[in-house]
């Protein structure tokens, strides 16, 4: 098992053997809005790459070779949609770009704040972090402008507001107030 699930599992509150039950979840997930998916991978063998690099692996060593690894940023759009909540990637330049991913379809929970699902990426490690109220959110992934449906804008309203976003070496004040089209920052 990679860690990437393994981070999951452990944010869930399950036990570790709980990673096939999450990649299975995440296979569903796939396979029921398999459209709105090829969409926002660009095309149907990307579509089907992802899907297979979900299965949990065939040998039976217990080690997942690296196309069975949680991969992100392609695969957050996923776990934010199966499970309903914010997942933040962190991770620093030399490994790729901290991103934020909401889910595309439903609305958030309204008796109560989810808490942000975080994941740390190191060099092939991914660990599980809990952020602080009103902390530095990472940027918004560019897809879920793209391919979001119209109403879930309101997950801007929830984690954005009175919160910045870093964006390279330069952290902004987000206005979650505009549209998501047109969302801007402030230098405050």
């Amino acid at each position: 098992m990679d860690s990437g699930f393994r981070a999951i599992t452990k944010f869930l509150g399950l036990n570790e053997e709980s990673h096939i039950m999450v990649r299975r979840y995440l296979i569903q997930e796939l396979k029921n809005h398999g459209k709105d998916y090829v969409g926002v991978y660009a095309g149907e063998d990307r579509y089907n790459y992802i899907l297979n690099d979900l299965h949990p692996p065939t040998n039976s060593g217990g080690i997942a070779l690296v196309d069975k690894w949680l991969t992100l940023p392609v695969m957050g759009h996923i776990v934010a949609n199966y499970y309903n909540r914010h997942v933040s990637l962190l991770t620093n330049h030399e490994i790729g770009t901290s991103k934020s991913f909401f889910p595309l379809r439903e609305l958030p929970p309204t008796k109560q704040k989810t808490p942000i699902m975080c994941l740390g990426l190191i060099p092939n490690h991914f660990v599980l972090r809990f952020l602080k109220d009103r902390c530095l959110l990472s940027p918004l992934s560019k897809e879920w402008n793209n391919h979001r449906s119209n109403d879930v804008e309101k997950w801007l309203e929830i984690h954005y507001a009175e919160r910045a976003v870093c964006i390279g070496n330069y952290c902004r004040r987000i206005r979650w107030h505009q549209t998501a089209e047109e969302y801007v920052t402030d230098d405050s």
